[in-house]
């Protein structure tokens, strides 16, 4: 696993959750705490492409809820996370660090 400020931690967890290893909840929790950092290396590390995808990509996943009232209302189901998933990792293949 690679440290909060290695911008190679956003496509681990990217991965990760690709790979069925972690849960909507658990994706949502590690991007929170990544974009909520008081630490601007990650985001100063990030291309404007890198930025882009991932702050879309977060937006998605913090709008996930597992309860079927929020979803008609608000929220996104895990099979949207998921796409957008595949979509960013798709948008990012030219960009990874690894």
């Amino acid at each position: 696993m690679y440290d909060v400020i290695d911008k190679r931690r956003l496509y681990w967890v990217l991965d990760y959750y690709l790979s069925g290893n972690i849960d909507e909840d658990s994706l949502s929790d590690e991007l929170n705490r990544l974009f909520t950092l008081d630490d601007d290396r990650l985001f100063n590390s990030l291309t404007e492409t890198e930025y882009e995808a991932f702050d879309a990509f977060n937006d998605v996943v913090q709008r996930f809820s597992p309860y079927e009232e929020d979803q008609k209302l608000w929220a996104f189901t895990a099979e949207y996370v998921r796409q957008k998933a595949l979509e960013t990792k798709e948008r990012l293949k030219d960009q990874y660090p690894f």
